[in-house]
């Protein structure tokens, strides 16, 4: 799985370069970097929002009894979409596009809980029927 991330580290800013050289070509320079522009300022003002309310509001959730993991997932992937389209690139600003449908955000958090759930399922004690040796040690000189 590392040398995965170490694969994607390398092939997405190829990737974008890619995309950026093309749409160039397709559309002009300045609308592409008209196009860039107002991402990076969508992206700044994107990065703002979060922190204004985020906490308070998943304060008051807890305070009715539920958690807030979904309130704050919600908030941190708005925040990853504004960091990703600070990056120049057409690929982040899809991808951070697609942070920011909220449907795309509950798909994220129920596939976040599944992986950890199995996390937790996968350390469970073990069975009942199964064998457990307990037994006592003494450090021998």
């Amino acid at each position: 799985m590392g040398c995965l991330y170490i694969i994607l580290l390398i092939l997405w800013p190829i990737a974008e370069l890619h995309v950026l050289y093309r749409a160039s070509i397709s559309f002009g320079f300045l609308p592409v970097f008209l196009a860039l522009v107002v991402s990076a300022i969508a992206g700044t003002t994107l990065m703002t929002i979060p922190k204004r309310g985020a906490f308070g509001r998943a304060r008051d959730i807890w305070a009715f009894g539920v958690q807030p993991g979904k309130q704050l997932l919600a908030t941190t992937a708005i925040w990853m979409a504004g960091l990703l389209l600070l990056i120049p690139g057409f690929l982040s600003d899809i991808v951070a596009l697609l942070l920011l449908i909220p449907w795309t955000r509950d798909l994220l958090y129920y596939w976040f809980i599944g992986r950890k759930i199995q996390k937790i399922q996968h350390h469970e004690r073990p069975a009942p029927e199964d064998v457990v040796i307990d037994v006592e040690w003494e450090e021998v000189d």
